[in-house]
């Protein structure tokens, strides 16, 4: 499954069934379909085609939308922005037109010690679309948390900045003496990096953590065990709609300053009270600005 995921509360957007290999050439955005965006015919491959099914709701709402690395690519960057979105995302495989030999040379040039928290940008226009007048302005970014190449991240983005942002806080061991005793000690080591590298990860791992609620701590899909897949997509969805509704619970208690219950918890009380058609009084609520929709982060995995 393909899902878009609120970066903000964590909740699922979106939700799409994989489908055979031969049946993606005919979905809306991909080869052999006629979908346009403002006018622009739009046939691509299906790492793009399928993140602008996924977005298609929030398109001019000038969100920034996250992607992995199935879905990053200099194609998917141009065409969200297009569409009235942002994105920032971290490239592997689909690096068309990317400068990754360019980025990977320019820190091969540094000695080990300085690669670390060290980043280089690459800016330019890109124009993937003959009848498109105004170029797509895009960022290459690449960062390193670490000395070795193999840690070094490389990213597309069509926002953000390369101002000094919060430093990533990475753990490490320490050995201390202690009355001639040596023990080791977790400790946080800062990592510079810049603010766009911030905000790619502050909301990155948002459905990884959704997946690590239903499926590790809830777990409905291994407590029912099943070869009937009408039943395992049921057990699927019901585990996402729990979640989510946790996640709604736990960001409404955020945004009023209260105090929130345990995931297992809630959910004992949620089917207690759908076991026995029981209602609860709702708690008045103390109206909330609602937060504003341009700074709202959609993240795709």
């Amino acid at each position: 499954m393909k899902v878009l995921a609120d970066g903000e509360t964590n909740i699922f957007l979106h939700l799409e069934i994989v489908r055979q290999a031969n049946e993606h050439p005919d979905l809306k955005f991909a080869a052999n379909n006629d979908a346009t965006i403002k006018g622009l015919t739009v046939k691509q491959p299906w790492h793009c085609a399928v993140t602008l099914r996924a977005a298609e709701h929030y398109f001019d709402t000038h969100r920034t939308v996250i992607g992995d690395s199935a879905f990053a690519s200099v194609t998917t960057a141009f065409w969200l922005f297009i569409a009235g979105l942002n994105f920032i995302g971290i490239v592997k495989q689909c690096s068309k037109w990317y400068p990754k030999d360019l980025l990977t040379s320019l820190f091969e040039r540094m000695t080990p010690s300085d690669r670390k928290g060290n980043f280089r940008v690459c800016v330019a226009e890109k124009n993937l679309h003959p009848e498109n007048r105004v170029p797509v302005k895009m960022n290459a970014v690449a960062w390193s948390s670490s000395s070795k190449m193999s840690v070094l991240k490389k990213i597309i983005s069509t926002c953000g900045v390369t101002s000094e942002g919060v430093p990533h806080k990475k753990r490490g061991i320490e050995e201390i003496v202690i009355d001639g005793v040596t023990m080791k000690k977790e400790i946080q080591i800062p990592i510079d990096r810049p603010k766009i590298v911030e905000t790619l990860f502050k909301s990155f791992s948002a459905v990884d953590i959704h997946d690590h609620y239903r499926q590790g701590i809830l777990r409905i899909e291994p407590g029912w065990a099943t070869k009937n897949w009408r039943k395992r997509i049921f057990s699927t969805v019901l585990g996402m709609h729990c979640t989510d509704a946790l996640f709604a619970y736990f960001f409404d208690c955020f945004l009023h300053d209260s105090e929130s219950m345990c995931f297992n918890v809630f959910v004992s009380k949620i089917a207690k009270d759908l076991i026995f058609n029981q209602s609860r009084q709702m708690i008045p609520r103390v109206s909330t600005p609602s937060i504003d929709n341009q700074v709202r982060v959609l993240l795709f995995s």
